[in-house]
């Protein structure tokens, strides 16, 4: 089957950067329209994932502005009995901006000397920063160890002591020094309650609260979810570094619901293959402001980063940080002004979900990035003043109204399909409940 037809409202709907996106302007909008609609159609028809394990659903890949070790688009790191670089970057791997992992011997965390390696710049590197480079070559280690240990001195070019910042240049000799002390600091656990889900040897499946961020991030270095698991757990999967043990797949921080974790580098890497193969299949819930028109549509647009809000993500056609995504939703119940939707997406992007509803016409509510809204009360319900932004003690909701409700995939182990299901928390059951209440389609009739 082809390539799936792209999917809008109908005229003059806004995307990320303010303009008009009228998408369906030319003779074979109706016909995209039909086709959108009859994909979603497909999807919703198809068999849950006991029945099929094979069901090709969703892709949770791996956030572009956070890279994990284990990223789904780059090749796994292999070690090298040599201590200088392999052979150079394809034109390709230049073209999308990332290098490619050049062969290195394995870095040891617990070594009791200094570590040093030693790489053959090529011309697909040619004008990128060093840091950058080292983070894409060293993915196991958190970007702010790398700058340190280059700010310390212990990176240099051809003899020459550099700094992060430095440009690189073909044919120049890149030598890096990983002191002992590097993993000091390392990310320590926390007490934190966990709604464990489900749990074997391998895996746990945890129900995440909304307000918790995965692993630890530019201002986020306290109280993430991993904290929580090095401290409950002996044994986590190695393969995301030091400060993501056992993330294999992210949420955003205030989106709640099932997200998995592995305990060990087997199941690890055999959950990354599922996704990489999009046979684990993802639902969420949402509530939106306003409703959809249609009762189901599959939104197939591509999306990268915003032009000059860094962090936000964008519809964006043809630009370097563009990749395709896909994100199929069906209307569970309509309200006035507003709509429950289950959505799949079929690919991970960051922040796809919200980017794609927000840019047909019906943002998450209280999506404070992409609908301008940050809490919901009972008094803007009935029609009272509305709050644009802050937080509100009183409100029904004090977040995006995004919550990952199942997941369906292979053991990776022992073969045997699952699904996972998260119930919606207080919050998103109290909106729905007040909609029901004060919204409801038949106060109109």
């Amino acid at each position: 089957m082809g390539r799936r037809q792209k999917s809008s409202k109908k005229t003059g709907f806004q995307d990320d950067s303010g303009q008009a996106a009228d998408l369906d302007s030319d003779p074979g909008s109706s016909q995209r329209r039909s086709v959108s609609r009859r994909l979603a159609r497909d999807h919703w028809s198809q068999p849950t994932a006991e029945e099929s394990a094979a069901a090709d659903l969703a892709e949770e890949e791996l956030d572009d502005d956070l890279p994990l070790p284990l990223s789904l688009d780059s090749p796994r790191p292999t070690a090298s009995t040599s201590g200088s670089a392999g052979a150079g970057a394809s034109s390709g791997a230049a073209n999308a901006g990332i290098s490619r992992r050049h062969d290195r011997p394995e870095l040891i965390r617990d070594a009791a000397g200094q570590q040093q390696f030693q790489f053959e710049i090529t011309q697909a590197e040619e004008g990128k920063r060093l840091d950058i480079f080292l983070a894409e070559q060293f993915p196991e280690l958190s970007r702010v160890k790398l700058r340190r240990t280059i700010s310390a001195g212990h990176a240099a070019i051809d003899g020459e002591i550099i700094k992060p910042a430095f440009r690189l240049e073909p044919g120049q000799r890149l030598t890096l020094a990983i002191p002992p002390n590097l993993f000091e600091d390392d990310q320590k656990g926390e007490p934190m309650e966990l709604d464990i889900l489900w749990e074997d040897e391998h895996l746990i499946a945890i129900n995440k609260s909304a307000g918790i961020v995965v692993h630890p991030a530019k201002g986020h270095w306290r109280g993430t979810l991993t904290s929580g698991l090095i401290h409950r757990f002996q044994q986590l999967s190695s393969l995301g570094g030091a400060t993501r043990p056992g993330i294999v797949h992210r949420l955003d921080r205030d989106t709640s619901g099932v997200i998995l974790v592995a305990k060990t580098d087997q199941a690890h890497m055999g959950l990354v293959d599922q996704f990489q193969n999009r046979t684990v299949a993802k639902e969420y819930w949402a509530i939106v402001s306003p409703a959809p028109n249609f009762d189901q549509d599959c939104i197939d647009l591509p999306i990268g980063k915003h032009p000059y809000q860094r962090e936000r993500m964008a519809i964006r056609e043809n630009h370097a940080t563009s990749r395709p995504a896909e994100t199929v939703f069906q209307v569970t119940e309509r309200f006035q002004g507003f709509a429950v939707l289950r959505v799949a997406p079929k690919t991970g992007r960051t922040h796809q979900i919200r980017v794609h509803l927000a840019h047909v016409g019906c943002p998450v509510l209280c999506d404070r990035l992409y609908s301008g809204r940050a809490s919901l009360t009972e008094a803007m319900l009935h029609g009272g003043v509305d709050q644009a932004a802050g937080d509100d003690a009183t409100a029904l909701l004090n977040r995006q109204a995004l919550h990952a409700h199942t997941i369906s995939f292979q053991h990776p182990l022992t073969g045997q399909t699952l699904k996972i299901e998260a119930p919606l928390p207080a919050d998103l059951l109290q909106t729905w409940e007040a909609l029901r209440r004060i919204r409801s389609l038949e106060k109109t009739r």
